[in-house]
C-alpha cells in the first residue's frame, strides 16, 4: 500500500488529524527516549558507586512523569486517528450521494444499487485504516529513525569519560595485570619444583 495523492487530496480535512496523529506518536517516541537516558544514567552511576538519593529521586520521577506522558500520548494517538476516518467516511459518502443526486433517477442504467451500497458502505470503511492508521504510521516510520539517529549522534558527541572512571579502569588494569604477572610467577616456580623432584627421583 502506497500513498494515494488523489484520494488524499480528496479529503484534505484530514490532514490536520494526521499530522496531529504523528506529532502525538514521535512525542511518545521522545518521551521514551528521555526515561532510558535516566535509567541508563542511574545504572552507570549506581555501577560506578557514585549514585545519591537525590539523583535516583530524580529518576523515579522522570518514570513517572513518563507513565503518565505515554498514557496521554495513546489516547491522544488513538483519538486523533478516530477523528481523521471520520472526517474521511463522512466527506466520502457526502460525495457519493452528491453524485447520486446529480445522475438523478436513472443513475441505475449507469451502475448496479448494490454496488453503490457495497461502496457507499465497506468501501468507506476500509479507508479508515488507511487514514486512521496507515498514513500515521507510514510518516512516523520515517522520523522515528532520523530521531534516534539524531540523539544517538548527540550522546557520541558529547560522551566524554570522567577522570575518575578513567582513573578507576587504569587501576583496574594495573591491578590485573600484577595479578597476571604473580600467577605466572607461580607457575613457574611450580613447574621447577617438578622438574628438581623429577631429577631427585631419577637419581640411583
Amino acid at each position: 500500500m502506497m500513498m494515494n495523492k488523489r484520494l488524499i487530496g480528496m479529503v484534505p480535512e484530514s490532514r490536520k488529524y494526521v499530522a496531529a496523529c504523528v506529532a502525538i506518536q514521535w512525542g511518545n517516541l521522545v518521551v521514551n527516549v528521555t526515561a532510558m537516558t535516566a535509567v541508563a544514567r542511574t545504572l552507570a552511576a549506581l555501577y560506578q558507586k557514585t549514585v545519591t538519593a537525590r539523583e535516583a529521586g530524580v529518576t523515579a520521577l522522570v518514570l513517572l512523569c513518563a507513565l503518565a506522558a505515554r498514557f496521554l500520548c495513546v489516547r491522544g494517538s488513538s483519538r486523533m486517528s478516530f477523528l481523521a476516518s471520520r472526517t474521511v467516511k463522512k466527506t466520502l459518502r457526502n460525495r457519493i450521494y452528491e453524485k447520486l443526486l446529480a445522475l438523478g433517477a436513472s443513475y441505475d442504467s449507469r451502475v448496479q444499487t448494490s454496488e453503490i451500497v457495497q461502496v457507499a458502505v465497506e468501501g468507506v470503511d476500509q479507508l479508515e485504516t488507511y487514514f486512521g492508521a496507515y498514513l500515521p504510521q507510514f510518516f512516523y516510520a520515517m522520523l522515528a529513525p532520523l530521531t534516534l539517529l539524531l540523539r544517538r549522534a548527540r550522546i557520541a558527541h558529547h560522551q566524554v569519560i570522567p577522570h575518575r572512571s578513567l582513573g578507576q579502569i587504569r587501576r583496574k588494569a594495573d591491578i590485573g595485570h600484577s595479578r597476571c604477572q604473580r600467577r605466572l610467577a607461580e607457575v613457574a616456580d611450580l613447574r621447577a619444583a617438578e622438574r628438581h623432584a623429577a631429577g631427585i627421583a631419577r637419581r640411583p
